[in-house]
């Protein structure tokens, strides 16, 4: 993308905001908005903060001929796992290998009335999304009431295992305006639910946070709405109330009750414990580890269904959006296109998949 500094001199005068004041918020030097609209790149954390102070997508400042079609992906990685350009470069190159098929999708529009804004409090936007998941009183939402709610915010859901670079449980990006969500089916299913959370709000956010550029402070606001989202303050409370007092030992394997029967990870509820209670600490890395350990992945979900039949069953429960499109273009696609884009493994007759996708598309 080629960046322009004209447009951005150009939104100064329309928005009648003088230089001098956008340096004052930004907190840089007159000399460096001088460079930038000479046509020096602003680097990735000063371009967030004139998309946000100038309310306009990132976007915006580039000439628009040179977008690409496929936007670069938005990260959260796994624990301290950096995202560093091999990581962006090799996202990308997995995003862009739906590129062709997601020309031919109609874009679908995000429910206006959940576009987040800067200032909307967590909590609120938090509650308006455990309302659109049909969700009620303070039960932790489950994993197919989170893939109802992408699939209301027209969000796509593709299951792909993703090379050992991209060390993400879940990326999001954009392809031709279609809000996307690459899932690594190496995923455990105690953490995809917040994964998937998480990446559902940079896509509510769209411009905010598609920029390929790592922004912790948008991060952090994605985590606190996901976390929310998931688990709600009258459940952490619950949890509180449930092994205040008891000895370490107690409070674990109480916790690990709790996670089992609701699932989701340990480190998560204590995080949100201390947030509400301060003086709480308990180490729960082990246990959270031997969670882990023991829990599935999506992978091994998927391979547990050995007929054509159950394998779209599933698929329909978890992307019912994804094969909607792929329905659509059926008759244009491949057999070895059609393992492709659905990742088949050799188990599976992808020609049987066909039968079952055809059958269903003419009962319809």
């Amino acid at each position: 993308m080629e960046w322009l500094g004209s447009i951005l001199e150009e939104i100064l005068n329309t928005k009648n905001i003088k230089k001098t004041e956008l340096v004052s918020k930004l907190n840089i030097t007159r000399p460096t908005l001088d460079k930038w609209i000479d046509g020096q790149v602003p680097k990735g954390t000063h371009l967030l903060a004139l998309s946000r102070e100038l309310g306009v997508d990132v976007y915006s400042f580039f000439k628009q001929s040179n977008i690409e079609n496929v936007l670069v992906p938005v990260h959260r990685t796994r624990g301290t796992a950096k995202v560093t350009e091999a990581v962006q470069s090799d996202a990308l190159k997995l995003a862009k290998e739906y590129e062709a098929f997601f020309k031919n999708v109609n874009n679908t529009e995000i429910l206006p009335v959940l576009m987040v804004k800067d200032k909307l409090d967590a909590d609120g936007l938090a509650n308006m999304l455990r309302q659109e998941a049909g969700l009620s009183g303070n039960k932790p939402i489950t994993l197919e009431s989170t893939f109802m709610l992408l699939e209301k915010l027209g969000i796509f859901v593709i299951f792909r295992t993703f090379p050992e670079s991209i060390k993400s449980y879940a990326f999001y990006t954009k392809i031709f305006d279609n809000r996307v969500i690459f899932v690594n089916k190496k995923t455990k299913t105690i953490d995809i639910v917040f994964a998937l959370l998480h990446e559902s709000i940079h896509a509510m956010r769209d411009g905010k946070s598609a920029s390929g550029v790592y922004d912790q402070s948008e991060e952090k606001l994605c985590d606190t709405i996901a976390g929310r989202i998931q688990l709600t303050d009258d459940y952490i409370q619950q949890i509180y109330n449930t092994i205040e007092g008891r000895n370490s030992g107690i409070q674990i394997n109480k916790l690990k009750e709790f996670a089992h029967k609701n699932g989701h990870a340990l480190h998560g509820v204590t995080k949100r414990i201390k947030e509400i209670h301060h003086h709480f600490r308990l180490e729960v890395s082990p246990a959270d580890t031997n969670m882990r350990k023991d829990a599935d992945d999506l992978d091994a979900i998927f391979c547990s269904k050995i007929t054509a039949e159950d394998y779209v069953k599933l698929l329909r429960k978890y992307n019912r959006r994804f094969i909607a499109a792929i329905e659509e273009q059926l008759h244009v696609i491949s057999d070895r296109k059609l393992g492709e884009l659905l990742e088949i493994s050799s188990y599976i007759d992808t020609r049987e998949i066909r039968k079952v996708l055809e059958r269903s598309g003419n009962n319809e």
